[in-house]
């Protein structure tokens, strides 16, 4: 489920980029945005690592749910989608309440 909340944040801070750029606006606050993009994929990647992790438990046959190594992987996905959705709500608050020039 981290990694469907993680690509639909990398999803929503494009599209919401891609409108910002189109509209010919300013582009401040591009930290937040960055910094967003890079808690997504992190968790993505940690997902990933927390994945091999656990099919490398199934395939020796030994499952330790409190494995250390699996336990740094999976609430280091956690933490890095929630550094990522504080970033991308701070970019997004201040992409809408900028004004639009007329």
């Amino acid at each position: 489920m981290l990694t469907t909340l993680a690509t639909a944040l990398l999803g929503a801070l494009g599209l919401i980029m891609g409108n910002k750029v189109s509209a010919g606006s300013k582009l401040r606050h591009m930290w937040a945005a960055f910094l967003a993009a890079i808690g997504g994929v992190l968790s993505l990647y940690f997902g990933y690592v927390s994945h091999l992790n656990l099919l490398a438990m199934i395939g020796n046959e030994y499952f330790n749910s409190y494995d250390p190594l699996y336990l740094f992987f999976s609430h280091a996905q956690f933490y890095s989608l929630l550094a990522g959705t504080f970033f991308f709500a701070d970019f997004a608050v201040h992409d809408f309440n900028q004004e639009t020039p007329t």
